[in-house]
């Protein structure tokens, strides 16, 4: 006795990409902030990668109230920059978020996310930039009076001019995109069915 069967195959193949953040550089310790005067500052950073940069974090200190209300409206934001001779001169990004001083928790240091979106190039010294749209409110970015980072530095801006610090480093950190490629069988998937007769 003999009857006839079918066969099926099916293959399936998916390709996936994957992306998460990967931290390049960092200086991560403090003993003080920096409050008030200096209300734009910055801090030199060489990139150990080229990669598209997503996210900087800064440790940022909200002290107290030095006069008055709180405004509407007040908050910090951060920019970076080229540099030349490790000065920042030419503005490349502006972060693409703010950060409120009455998110801030009081008398506390914490780290804050600033997100971008922009290529940087392996070996290539960039600055961070900070701005505070009010410089009566003692919130300030945390540093170290002792260098902690060898591939740059931390200054201040005045009267016109970036000034550089010797022996400072403000806090930050900063991450790139990793992207990578996997395989995953899943409804995105391409599907093939190929059908067969066999003979028995």
């Amino acid at each position: 006795m003999s009857g006839n069967e079918f066969e099926w195959q099916v293959y399936g193949s998916g390709d996936v990409s994957q992306s998460g953040l990967i931290l390049d550089q960092s200086s991560t310790v403090w003993n003080s902030s920096g409050y008030g005067l200096y209300y734009i500052r910055w801090q030199s950073f060489t990139a150990g990668v080229t990669k598209n940069f997503l996210k900087i974090s800064v440790a940022l200190t909200h002290a107290k109230t030095y006069f008055g209300t709180f405004p509407v409206g007040s908050y910090y934001k951060f920019y970076i920059y080229n540099t030349s001779g490790g000065i920042p001169t030419t503005l490349l990004a502006t972060s693409i978020n703010s950060v409120d001083y009455g998110k801030l928790p009081l008398n506390q240091t914490i780290w804050v996310d600033f997100d971008f979106n922009i290529a940087l190039t392996s070996g290539t010294k960039y600055a961070i930039v900070s701005q505070q749209t009010d410089v009566r409110y003692y919130v300030g970015w945390a540093f170290s009076n002792t260098s902690n980072y060898a591939n740059g530095n931390a200054g201040y801006y005045s009267q016109g001019i970036f000034q550089q610090w010797t022996n400072f480093d403000n806090t930050f950190k900063t991450y790139y995109e990793q992207i990578t490629a996997g395989s995953e069988f899943n409804q995105e998937s391409s599907i093939k069915i190929e059908q067969r007769k066999r003979f028995l």
